[in-house]
C-alpha cells in the first residue's frame, strides 16, 4: 500500500540524488545500486523530503529516509 503522510506537505521539495521531486511509486536505488519502490512519502515543512522503499531483494521495508539519499531509476507515466 502506498502512503502519502498528510500531516506533512511543503511546495519546498528536497529531491533525489538526481534532482527529481518524490513521487509515491518511484522506482529508485540507493548508493549501493539496491532497487526498490517509494511506498511511503513524507514531505516536511522544513523542506526534507523522506522515503520508505520495498526493496526487490524482499528485504524488510526501509525506515523513513532522507530521499536526496535515492536516485530515480524510473517512474510511471
Amino acid at each position: 500500500m502506498l502512503l502519502r503522510d498528510p500531516a506533512y506537505s511543503s511546495e519546498v521539495a528536497v529531491s533525489y540524488a538526481n534532482g527529481e521531486t518524490p513521487v509515491l511509486g518511484d522506482y529508485v536505488k540507493n548508493d549501493l545500486e539496491q532497487p526498490g519502490t517509494v511506498t511511503r512519502l513524507r514531505m516536511a515543512s522544513s523542506g526534507d523530503d523522506f522515503v520508505s522503499i520495498r526493496w526487490d531483494d524482499g528485504g524488510p521495508d526501509s525506515p523513513l529516509t532522507p530521499a536526496k539519499d535515492f536516485t530515480l531509476i524510473s517512474r510511471k507515466a
